[in-house]
């Protein structure tokens, strides 16, 4: 086998994961952004219910680019 076939036989292998590296590099970015918000809601910066309605800001953003 050719360096070249190789190379075709491993290219949707080596695809997969980049857009599996992609998924996690957002999943941890929205996890980021959820705790902060919870830092922020138990140092008493943010309101409870404000830090609910910005974590299904969050939660849909990411989930929007999931789809997409």
């Amino acid at each position: 086998m050719t360096e070249q076939e190789e190379l075709a036989i491993l290219r949707p292998y080596v695809t997969e994961c980049g857009k599996l590296v992609n998924q996690n590099y957002e999943l941890e970015k929205a996890y980021k952004a959820t705790d902060d918000l919870l830092l922020k809601v138990l140092m008493g910066d943010l309101d409870p219910m404000q830090a609910m309605i910005d974590r299904m800001k969050i939660r849909d953003a990411y989930h929007e680019k999931d789809e997409s």
